[in-house]
């Protein structure tokens, strides 16, 4: 009897269980089916030094040395592409206040690179009488993005004495696929690159009618002084068109200033 009792029980036991619900185990995973691409951003962070490590410029004779950089971090996106970006950005920040006899900007991390500008202006003022305040400001900004890519500007206003002081722009577009810096071809992916050359030399005459006279050639104005156009350094997307950009002493002496226009993609 007592056997018989035990085995009912056992039986309700069972019955009472909650069902178990098995699936086949996928025999492969890979994270890159369920990964959420978070996309790209850019944050933004301010830096200053100076020398003395508490000056404040108010004059060319006020003995002090200042750098401000406005950056832009690149976030999210395909992997690998922020880094990539990033990189460049660094790059064009370091540039602006390192000037290496032997090596490349990419030789010394941001903060080695804004020492060695300070350094350079303490010994000057060491070494010389009639030394002047110099200082470096440099502000970044997303000047157009789309899905496909983006594109940053950089300004930069630089006096290290002289008789006057510099400006000038930097632009690259990047891949938000690979994060790639963009050439011209990508940008412009015809088979004759002069088809593309010659709509931007018409571009730049348009643009500098204010000093072009009827009939002159460029060279004859005063512009690319081995006498043949080229394309400038700097060049970004801006929606439907391409900026470019020569800054000063590119394409003219300095007292024609820079020379920007657009040309259809």
């Amino acid at each position: 009897m007592m056997r018989l009792l035990a085995l009912l029980a056992l039986a309700v036991f069972f019955a009472c269980q909650p069902e178990i619900q098995t699936t086949d185990t996928p025999t492969e995973f890979n994270a890159a089916d369920t990964a959420i691409v978070v996309p790209l951003s850019f944050q933004r962070e301010n830096l200053r030094r100076t020398y003395p490590p508490d000056c404040t410029i108010e004059s060319p004779d006020s003995g002090c040395a200042e750098v401000k950089m406005e950056n832009l971090i690149a976030t999210g996106g395909k992997p690998g592409v922020a880094a990539r970006i990033n990189d460049t950005l660094q790059t064009v920040l370091k540039s602006t206040v390192y000037f290496p006899v032997e090596g490349t900007v990419n030789d010394v991390d941001l903060e080695e690179a804004i020492f060695g500008f300070l350094n350079d202006f303490a010994t000057e003022l060491r070494d010389s009488e009639y030394a002047q305040s110099w200082t470096s400001e440099t502000t970044s900004k997303v000047l157009y993005e789309d899905d496909e890519l983006v594109t940053i500007q950089f300004e930069n206003y630089s006096y290290m004495g002289g008789a006057h002081p510099n400006g000038y722009v930097d632009l690259r577009t990047f891949s938000k696929d690979d994060g790639r810096q963009l050439t011209y071809a990508d940008l412009y992916p015809d088979p004759d690159e002069n088809i593309f050359k010659q709509r931007a030399e018409a571009g730049f005459r348009e643009a500098r009618r204010d000093v072009m006279a009827s009939g002159q050639s460029l060279y004859e104005a005063g512009f690319f002084e081995e006498g043949e156009f080229f394309l400038p350094a700097n060049y970004g997307v801006v929606g439907d068109s391409i900026l470019l950009y020569y800054n000063p002493y590119e394409a003219a002496a300095y007292v024609f200033g820079p020379t920007e226009y657009k040309i259809a993609r």
